[in-house]
């Protein structure tokens, strides 16, 4: 495990001057510097060699941050992390903390030590703090787990075409559907640097072009709390399913109380089903999952929170065999589905949305009334060996071609 500590800073740090003062700490060989971070290279008292790494600021926001880090800092707007790898031990530790100091005194900024929550600078708390207002949306809830799964091309340039196309159709779905949802930051790691459409719209962009596909995390505003975008595509190695269908997994949580009255349970259902119609989604979900927290502007998991199951591996494998309170088929499995028109809820152009049980209908509600889904279509769970091996998900003993979601 690494050693980590922050800067919680009023100004990004001059990596300039930080450079000169590290190499200028007894002990300190060499500073690297790339666009990311600087490594740290020291010598330890065994003779070996060891390093640890500088981020480079990160642009954050208040949420970001911990009550305490108000007491040192009026206000925090940027985050330097620094990261001490297990090997560099003791001796590397010290040296990180002594750089967290001098990057805290250079930045008007708190260095913090994360595992024992330990302010290393400054020495005293403000005399002065402005009250921060208590955000009355912090509390305990249950979720809504909003999903939709959209087919791939796998050549990867009609792939990045498309992928293109989907993100323009989310975003105007969103817009039109469901506004709290729109994304206010992103990003592939915290604090999140994109902010807003077009933030969402590059990062949509790189996760899209990686050679196995890539995600990101979005936040918006309750009740709507953000979700993921996940390219997920075929691996070439003896543990990824063959046959598989490269595809796009997007996610969307909101709050479960706010749809709980008919009309707006109604509303819920209209704009799932609108967005998979307009993606000509694959498959969609809605799950019911209880035991959350919402704090500092994000959804945050504890033990006994329930999540969502499995939907893809390495890309689309067939039906995931989980039950779901909604669901959403496109009409190339309708074909091939039994008839489940009695908990029909809404009907569109690409497919068509069933309805399993009133609300609140937790997995164990839905598992009861949802029929069972055809064996040869759905994919099989993750299960271990007796010898500890988890092979992962088995693909469906049919998986539906690309061409057959376009054929109806």
């Amino acid at each position: 495990m690494s050693y980590d500590l922050i800067v919680a800073s009023e100004k990004p740090i001059d990596v300039l001057r930080i450079l000169g003062q590290l190499r200028a700490q007894p002990g300190v060989q060499a500073v690297k510097e790339s666009s990311e971070q600087l490594e740290v290279s020291l010598t330890l008292p065994n003779g070996n060699n060891a390093i640890f790494f500088i981020g480079m600021p990160l642009h954050a926001q208040p949420e970001d941050f911990d009550d305490a880090v108000f007491e040192y800092v009026r206000n925090p707007q940027w985050l330097t992390e620094l990261t001490v790898p297990a090997h560099a031990g003791a001796t590397g530790v010290e040296l990180a903390r002594q750089a967290a100091i001098l990057i805290a005194k250079a930045s008007k900024g708190a260095a913090v030590d994360l595992q024992d929550d330990d302010v290393l600078w400054p020495p005293r708390k403000l005399l002065f703090r402005t009250p921060r207002a208590t955000n009355p949306s912090e509390r305990d809830l249950d979720i809504l787990s909003l999903s939709w799964i959209v087919a791939l091309p796998k050549e990867s340039a009609l792939r990045s075409q498309k992928a293109e196309r989907l993100c323009a159709s989310y975003l105007e779905q969103i817009s039109a559907n469901l506004s709290a949802a729109t994304p206010v930051r992103c990003g592939t790691f915290e604090p999140f640097q994109g902010r807003g459409p077009a933030g969402f719209e590059k990062e949509w962009s790189c996760a899209s072009q990686s050679e196995f596909g890539d995600m990101f995390h979005f936040t918006a505003k309750p009740p709507c709390f953000g979700g993921h975008v996940k390219f997920s595509y075929p691996r070439h190695s003896l543990e990824s399913p063959k046959h598989s269908l490269p595809c796009l997994e997007l996610s969307l949580n909101v709050d479960a109380s706010h749809f709980s009255q008919r009309d707006s349970e109604n509303d819920l259902i209209i704009a799932f089903a609108a967005m998979a119609d307009k993606l000509n989604a694959v498959y969609g979900a809605v799950h019911y999952l209880r035991g959350w927290e919402y704090f500092r502007g994000q959804l945050w998991a504890r033990q006994g929170t329930e999540s969502s199951p499995q939907l893809t591996r390495s890309g689309w494998i067939g039906i995931p065999p989980s039950p779901a309170w909604i669901v959403w088929f496109n009409n190339a499995y309708l074909a091939e589905m039994p008839d489940w028109s009695s908990n029909a809820a809404q009907t569109a152009k690409n497919g068509r949305v069933f309805k399993f049980g009133e609300h609140p209908c937790p997995v164990e509600k839905a598992a009861l009334a949802m029929p069972p889904l055809p064996e040869a279509l759905r994919f099989s769970p993750a299960e271990e060996t007796v010898t500890g091996h988890n092979p992962g998900a088995q693909p469906a003993a049919r998986i539906l071609a690309y061409e057959d979601f376009f054929s109806h």
